[in-house]
């Protein structure tokens, strides 16, 4: 049976979330905010140092992923009527690695950019593809599901370059 841990928003508080966790699952549902996105990437640290080798191998790999996902939620997702940018994010203990799952309510696809060498943003689904050995996006009644998923045993391809395009489920 999941543990339940319940923060409230309080003055200061670095986000507004619920939270459930068995040994290798993490589930949570938040108000993504910029606060959010470094306080979540912790929380997901703190489980993979818990659940101990191999997943620990996949810490930085993971933080990158979480912060990646929940940032494009925050920058490319609407606000509800309530101005917040709700989302559930799920880590998943895979065999051989780990699955990270962000669910937003906008269904509109990711959509890659081709930044130039001084663009400050639009890398972020590049860096993804990048650390990820497989990626994409699902379609849900509610939004969509973009996921990631990285294998304990993570190798570059060949050539150096992240495959193109994202894989649909």
């Amino acid at each position: 049976m999941p543990t339940s841990l319940t923060a409230s928003t309080v003055t200061g508080a670095a986000a507004r979330a619920v939270t459930a966790s068995v040994p290798g699952q993490l589930d949570m549902s938040l108000d993504v905010t910029p606060d959010a996105v470094s306080s979540v990437r912790r929380i997901v640290a703190a489980h993979l140092e818990l659940w101990g080798p191999p997943m620990n191998t996949l810490m930085e790999r993971a933080e990158l992923a979480v912060s990646e996902l929940l940032t494009n939620v925050h920058d490319h997702t609407p606000p509800d009527r309530h101005g917040r940018r709700p989302a559930k994010l799920l880590v998943q203990r895979l065999p051989g690695g780990l699955c990270v799952n962000v669910r937003d309510t906008d269904p509109r696809r990711p959509a890659a950019q081709h930044p130039t060498a001084d663009d400050e943003s639009g890398r972020g689904l590049l860096l993804l593809q990048a650390i990820a050995d497989d990626y994409g996006v699902s379609p849900h009644p509610a939004g969509k599901d973009v996921w990631v998923n990285l294998l304990i045993a993570h190798c570059e391809p060949a050539d150096g370059r992240p495959e193109s395009g994202w894989s649909v489920r």
